[in-house]
């Protein structure tokens, strides 16, 4: 036991350092909950470190005189400026804050201090305890966590002092309809159904803890979201002029490829109408073009602007090779 908690930064046992005992006690708890060595050593470490600052300053090192205010106090004025390393303390601050909070938790279960008086909302707790079913029995992510617990802490304020279980399970569906259409007016149809599954899922772990709240679970409907609804069905004219100008017409095909290009973006036309034209289907004495369209079988004339004809006679006389395929493309 000596040799499993030996304290090399003070050149003591802990067992003889100030909170030692209680560093010892807190290495015993978390081994038991599965922490690794290298954790639940630092932790008691950064108890031993505490006691031992607060023993140098000649202040009362008792565990039942701990509590927020002294380790608050540690982390923020002497962290910062700790040597007890020979050198800064550095990201091991973060070590020490957990394994402290550990400590005071500890001591409360063991009675040794008393909980803090609580200035949280009376719905506090009744959303954490949601909030770790969703954590450990449901094994959500967080980011899922963090979006369902905003949506059902909105609803928890929305009730005021009225948010106890049996409160919460006599509303109606209407109720919950009308705090989602309050609360959801501005969502687009992915957040609105966030807030949906946030209240359903709320409603159905109140049901499992025995509320008879079953009914209430999809109460708020969700929305149909479609297929790439949200993908934009155009572009706009300055986007279509930088993909233009983008094409080299000085390398191979490169007037071919404008020329097909500005037949799309003028005419709206879609790619195989495009590869289906052929020289015949200009008319150059009238300005027009007849397009084909395979999806309806017919065809349609269209007139010929002067940039789409320049592009299409710029390719005609630059680039194209005498051929007698009359196909455009």
């Amino acid at each position: 036991m000596h040799e499993a908690f030996w304290n090399g930064l003070f050149d003591t046992r802990w067992e003889e350092a100030p909170l030692g005992p209680e560093a010892i006690r807190l290495v015993l708890r978390l081994r038991e909950r599965g922490y690794s060595e290298r954790s639940y050593r630092a932790y008691a470490h950064a108890v031993v470190h505490l006691g031992r600052v607060l023993d140098e300053a000649q202040t009362e090192v008792a565990a039942g005189a701990l509590d927020e205010t002294v380790v608050a106090n540690f982390i923020g004025q002497h962290m910062p400026v700790c040597c007890c390393y020979h050198r800064r303390s550095g990201r091991r601050t973060e070590h020490v804050r957990r394994g402290l909070a550990h400590l005071l938790a500890m001591l409360r279960e063991e009675r040794v201090i008393v909980h803090p008086v609580s200035d949280q909302p009376v719905y506090c707790e009744l959303l954490e305890g949601y909030c770790r079913f969703l954590r450990q029995d449901r094994g959500l992510a967080e980011t899922t966590i963090t979006n369902y617990r905003r949506y059902v802490r909105d609803f928890l304020i929305s009730r005021g002092a009225a948010v106890g279980p049996s409160e919460l399970a006599q509303l109606s569906a209407d109720d919950l309809l009308a705090f989602g259409r309050q609360r959801g007016a501005a969502l687009r149809a992915t957040a609105w159904n966030h807030l949906a599954l946030s209240l359903s899922s709320f409603y159905r772990w109140l049901d499992l803890r025995g509320h008879r709240s079953k009914h209430l679970v999809g109460a708020v409907p969700l929305r149909r979201r479609y297929r790439l609804a949200e993908v934009p069905s155009a572009v706009s004219w300055e986007q279509v002029q930088r993909l233009l100008a983008v094409v080299d017409r000085r390398e191979p095909n490169g007037q071919r490829n404008y020329a097909m290009l500005l037949l799309i973006a003028t005419y709206g036309l879609r790619g195989c109408e495009v590869r289906a034209l052929r020289l015949d289907d200009i008319d150059w004495s009238d300005d027009e073009v007849t397009i084909f369209s395979s999806k309806t079988g017919r065809s349609r004339k269209l007139p010929l602007t002067r940039p789409v004809g320049e592009a299409i006679l710029d390719y005609l006389r630059e680039e194209r090779h005498p051929s007698i395929d009359r196909g455009f493309a």
